[in-house]
């Protein structure tokens, strides 16, 4: 007649310890090895999680362009950086205002967004996608504001854009304001 009586939970343990000590080696080894595998596996199915939850969300925020010629990452990427470029001129705005000795770091921070920006989102790389709609190109930054939904206006009427062809001056010549 069978015991009716419940094993303790842990019951099989003594009853490892009945087998050979290699075998317990071997079933220590084994269950370490696949412990490990198992955290490893966890942490490459996170990674993987977490990546296609930084792609989706990338690929929710896009917006979608107006011109066939050009996708919507690129459209986005254009739209971004011109509301990066007016927050570095508002803050080359303010610091010209408070005549703050960081006006020239401002100032620069300004000048390289609007090579990137120039290089990435100018005339030279969109004037054909522009022509062939159409329209004329967007050569300032506050050209693309009204995509952001941020007026043109908002552009701070101090801060200079410079002129094609003239490059990067600080003489007053050198810059122009938007639509100017």
């Amino acid at each position: 007649m069978p015991d009716p009586s419940p094993k303790p939970p842990f019951a099989w343990l003594g009853d490892l310890s009945k087998l050979h000590w290699r075998e317990q080696r071997l079933l220590l080894q084994g269950g370490l090895v696949l412990a490990v595998g198992g955290i490893v596996l966890a942490c490459a199915l996170s990674l993987l999680l977490f990546g296609l939850g930084v792609k989706a969300v990338a690929w929710w925020q896009l917006r979608e362009s107006p011109w066939p010629g050009m996708t919507d990452r690129d459209f986005t990427r254009c739209v971004d950086r011109a509301e990066e470029l007016l927050d570095a001129a508002q803050a080359v705005r303010h610091s010209e205002q408070r005549r703050v000795d960081t006006g020239d770091a401002a100032r620069r921070d300004y000048q390289g967004l609007a090579e990137v920006f120039s290089a990435a989102c100018g005339e030279e790389r969109w004037g054909a996608v522009f022509a062939a709609s159409g329209q004329a190109p967007l050569k300032h930054p506050a050209d693309w504001l009204p995509f952001a939904g941020l007026s043109r206006d908002s552009w701070p009427a101090g801060v200079q854009w410079p002129v094609s062809g003239t490059g990067w001056l600080s003489g007053p010549d050198a810059f122009r304001g938007p639509g100017r």
